[in-house]
This record gives C-alpha cells, sequence and structure tokens, in this order.
C-alpha cells in the first residue's frame, strides 16, 4: 500500500535492482549527511566502512527501502515466504559486525534465493 494505506498500484523490480537501487542511495544519503567523515573502504571480498561508519550505512539502507516500499516500489522475486527471509537477512546485515561487506551480504541474499 501507498502512503497512507491507501490501495495503488505497485511498482515491481527486480531483487537485485532493488537491493542495488537501496544500496547506492542508502550511499549518497550518507555521503550528503555525513561528508567524508566515513570512507568507503575497497577490499578484496566488497566494499565496506568502518564500524560506526557501517552502523550508519546501514540506518540509511534500511529508512531507503522503507521509503522505496512507501512508495510501492518493491521486488518482484519475492513472494511471501521470501520476503521474511530477506528482511531477516538485512536485519543480520544491519546487527551484523563490520566484517560484513556489502558486495558478501548480496551474495549471501542470492545464494538464499537459490535454496528456496
Amino acid at each position: 500500500m501507498g502512503q497512507g494505506g491507501s490501495m495503488t498500484k505497485k511498482y515491481y523490480v527486480s531483487e537485485s535492482a532493488f537491493i542495488n537501487v537501496s544500496c547506492d542511495l542508502a550511499k549518497r544519503m550518507m555521503e550528503e549527511r555525513l561528508g567524508d567523515k566515513y570512507p568507503l573502504m575497497f577490499e578484496d571480498n566488497g566494499n565496506c566502512y568502518n564500524e560506526e561508519g557501517q552502523e550508519h550505512f546501514n540506518q540509511f539502507y534500511e529508512q531507503v527501502q522503507n521509503i522505496l516500499e512507501d512508495a510501492d516500489i518493491v521486488p518482484n522475486d519475492i513472494k511471501l515466504d521470501k520476503e521474511k527471509k530477506f528482511k531477516d537477512s538485512v536485519k543480520r546485515y544491519v546487527e551484523g559486525d563490520d566484517s560484513i561487506c556489502l558486495k558478501e551480504e548480496l551474495k549471501n541474499l542470492e545464494e538464499k534465493d537459490d535454496e528456496v
């Protein structure tokens, strides 16, 4: 449902596009609001921030996903039972330690989708 809980048309995008857009927007929000205080680090297993920076990124990521869902922009390849697993994966990512990087988490989500 869109803003105000009214029935509106949902706009479906692929799960990978939904995650990529969410990550890109969260990164932009972080840069705009916090500047270069937390530079993105490039590692062999992906991009990540230090522990404090990752916490900020995770908060922005969750805000972006809420905004997209409020606008009825949702991933099309997540069924109801998969949606809970996806949200649980994001929750683990948000609560995870700073060693979990974006690229690694995306890979884990894709592997879990293949299992279901």
